[in-house]
């Protein structure tokens, strides 16, 4: 029973829709039951038969609990619950099905043993094979066992062909819409996946589109104006202007080659083929190259707090690129100064980058790193992630500490963990 519950034998996942439409569609078979119980009980109303009145009866109570079953299926949200939803539907029907049967006990010919099928073809469409059977040997064991005890007190022989055939069409129909359950549960997991992988997919377009709309757009906008107001008046400008220009220039390209480099490296991340090239890098060292790579205006709010050298084997420009994307993050989003702090932990090196803003709020938190996720318009929700991805191929971390003041702290190991190897991230 637990295992029916849990699903843990079944081949495809189940959704809290499947049970769901199934649970709609046996509401209805439910009522079309309880019509022919209605018409069924008039063959013994003119005789003022107690068998009528019970069989109505039946049918009230079963047109009544169907009603429930229609509104729990409207507020059930667990897939948990829907299972149990689904196996108290399956008991309920068992029930009354055994009901008529023992009630019409004195028809040796009646077919209300149909009223199994029911309850097998239930058990199959929301529990696959395993219901069908388990639904079927609990319901031809109750049948038997009227068969039997009808045989006894009429003092017949059993009709074996007769019971045989019926119960042998019930197990040939239960595992049939079994199998074919399983089939149409697997092609619904099929599709649902197929369609979360282009949904999927169309996020990851849109993100690259709006990193080179709005991220690319301001240092090759920026490029292009200082490099047309230089051509046009270089006779004009001192050496220092010149020389300030061109500053601006390099500036500028830098960082839209940075975010080149992000573009390939998301690409990479997600085909799995990110290589790491390793090196002896003055972490320190790195984390000043990387304030020299800020805009000019940003520079000033941001200081370093570690005047040694420490260093590590890394990939110089993924390292680099983890550190821009939290340093970034912090002069865009934070309040200044913004203080980098790298220091040595037995054999591992954090890089703190915090600033003096109210930092992320707590119900962000949980999702910070997650790719696609952002909570500011501006912003693709790929920096991030790709930090702490990046981090995690150089067998690092990237994580964030509120207290005592909003930190992102990123984690290197001082070796290597593996030199040259693909990393699939």
């Amino acid at each position: 029973m637990h295992r029916l519950l849990s699903g843990r034998d079944w081949h495809a996942p189940r959704d809290i829709d499947h049970y769901r439409r199934a649970e709609r569609a046996f509401v209805a078979a439910r009522f079309v039951v309880v019509l022919l119980i209605a018409a069924e009980s008039s063959r013994f109303a003119a005789h003022n038969s107690p068998v009528s009145t019970t069989a109505l009866l039946l049918g009230a109570t079963l047109a009544a609990l169907n009603v429930g079953v229609y509104l729990a299926v409207r507020v059930v949200h667990a897939v948990a619950h829907a299972r149990m939803l689904a196996l108290a539907a399956i008991v309920l029907d068992f029930a009354l099905a055994t009901s008529f049967v023992w009630l019409y006990v004195a028809d040796l010919r009646s077919g209300h043993v149909l009223l199994y099928f029911l309850v097998v073809v239930q058990a199959a469409v929301k529990f696959e094979l395993p219901g069908a059977l388990v639904a079927w040997f609990v319901s031809a064991a109750t049948y038997l066992a009227k068969e039997l005890w009808v045989a006894d007190v009429i003092g017949i022989t059993l009709d074996v062909s007769w019971a045989s055939y019926r119960l042998g069409i019930m197990l040939i129909i239960g595992i049939g819409m079994g199998f074919y359950a399983r089939e149409l549960a697997q092609a619904h997991a099929a599709l649902t996946q197929a369609m979360r992988e282009v949904r999927d997919g169309q996020q990851w377009r849109d993100a690259f589109v709006d990193m080179l709309a709005h991220d690319l757009r301001a240092p090759v906008g920026t490029t292009a104006a200082v490099s047309a107001t230089l051509y046009e008046r270089i006779d004009v400008l001192s050496h220092d202007e010149v020389r300030g220009l061109a500053g601006a220039i390099n500036r500028q390209s830098q960082r839209a080659l940075r975010l080149a480099d992000d573009l390939l490296d998301l690409a990479r991340i997600r085909a799995g083929r990110l290589v790491l090239r390793p090196q002896r890098v003055d972490v320190t060292a790195l984390a000043a190259s990387v304030v020299d790579l800020l805009d000019a205006e940003a520079r000033p709010s941001v200081r370093i707090e570690t005047p040694d050298a420490i260093v590590a084997d890394v990939d110089r420009a993924r390292a680099e690129q983890v550190l821009v994307n939290l340093v970034d993050n912090a002069v865009r989003h934070g309040v200044p100064p913004v203080r980098i702090r790298v220091v040595r932990v037995d054999d591992t090196i954090e890089v703190h980058v915090a600033d003096h803003g109210p930092g992320v709020a707590a119900d962000v938190r949980a999702t910070l790193f997650d790719p696609l996720v952002t909570t500011r318009e501006d912003g693709t929700g790929l920096g991030l992630w790709l930090a702490r991805t990046l981090a995690e191929a150089q067998g690092g971390t990237v994580e964030y500490r509120h207290e005592p003041q909003p930190t992102f702290v990123f984690t290197l190991p001082v070796t290597a963990p593996n030199p040259t190897s693909p990393v699939e991230a």
